[in-house]
């Protein structure tokens, strides 16, 4: 009953405004159902298909010598990887994937391309790559439950990779770390402590130095000097209250970076002095948003050339950069 006495009073207002209107300005009713009828046809709903459909161009980036431009596009409806020459505008396309889409690809150096890529998405990526010179495409980890994940570029110049790795247990999620000589194909286990965590980080000698475990909304973090110590408790957060995410050592390999919000009102990029367990440094913050460590979204850049974080960006309404130096 109430709902119909409403409807019927959005009624009479409607007719009350009509006439207002035509009486100030002599507007017509139907003048008011075209302008209506205009509002819906610019509102139209977004289909499905155009929601979810890929982008044109995607992961833009650029060659390590500069020379080429590289994206993600569709080929048959799947992405993947184009380079555009720089100077001659040339475009070329480097895989012909047509099962799964490419959704992330990395330049090892100026010739070579590494991509992952699962099948029937079950989330078990198997790694590839693609040499610019002869545009051939090559799965290096082609056995039966393969999963393996980049973790850093080891140097461009041997073309070698730290990647982790199932080949010892395939179709598990058990992993081990290794040194990966594409010009060889040839794996070198680094280590199979990671087993024993949930997640870790590496030194600049690839030595698992910060490890930790997930104990329920608990989070502990362990540290080690060298590899031939025992890992030993660094500190505990409840991840509902506290957040602690180590990013990556600094060129000595003394002191880490991460993001932290233990003790601050809002998260922040931090350096941190494992031996005096305590923040030394706030390199990045935002007086009124957290900065997170979602690489889509916000991300450090620590550069190895020049063994020093360049800078930060965070996204809000647009993003936003922190330079550290200038200089560098």
């Amino acid at each position: 009953m109430v709902i119909y006495i409403f409807k019927v009073f959005q009624n009479i207002l409607k007719i009350m405004l009509l006439l207002i209107l035509y009486l100030s300005f002599g507007i017509s009713s139907n003048t008011v159902f075209a302008l209506n009828a205009e509002k819906k046809e610019n509102n139209k709903l977004i289909t499905i298909e155009d929601f979810f459909r890929n982008p044109e161009k995607s992961v833009v980036r650029i060659s390590p010598d500069g020379k080429y431009l590289s994206y993600l596009a569709e080929y048959k409806k799947r992405m993947n990887v184009f380079v555009q020459d720089m100077e001659t505008g040339m475009i070329t396309r480097l895989s012909s994937i047509t099962d799964r889409d490419i959704r992330e690809y990395y330049w090892v150096n100026e010739n070579r391309i590494i991509f992952f890529k699962d099948e029937d998405g079950n989330f078990m990526f198997k790694l590839f790559s693609i040499d610019l010179a002869t545009n051939g495409v090559i799965c290096h980890t082609d056995y039966q439950g393969a999963d393996s994940k980049l973790i850093k570029i080891d140097s461009p110049k041997k073309e070698t990779i730290i990647i982790q790795s199932n080949q010892a247990n395939p179709g598990k999620r058990k992993y081990a770390l290794y040194r990966f000589d594409m010009k060889q194909n040839r794996f070198e286990l680094l280590s199979d402590e990671i087993e024993k965590y949930d997640g870790w980080v590496l030194d600049h000698n690839n030595l698992i130095r910060l490890a930790y475990e997930n104990k329920g909304m608990e989070k502990i973090f362990y540290y080690r000097k060298s590899e031939k110590d025992e890992f030993k408790k660094l500190l505990q957060c409840n991840e509902l209250y506290d957040s602690f995410e180590p990013l990556c050592f600094d060129a000595g390999n003394e002191k880490f970076f991460a993001y932290s919000d233990i003790g601050r009102e809002h998260r922040a990029v931090v350096e941190y002095d494992p031996e005096q367990n305590r923040v030394t440094q706030v390199l990045a913050e935002h007086p009124i948003y957290d900065m997170f460590s979602d690489d889509e979204i916000d991300h450090l850049y620590y550069s190895e050339t020049y063994g020093k974080p360049l800078y930060a960006y965070n996204t809000m309404r647009k993003r936003e950069y922190v330079f550290f130096d200038k200089s560098g």
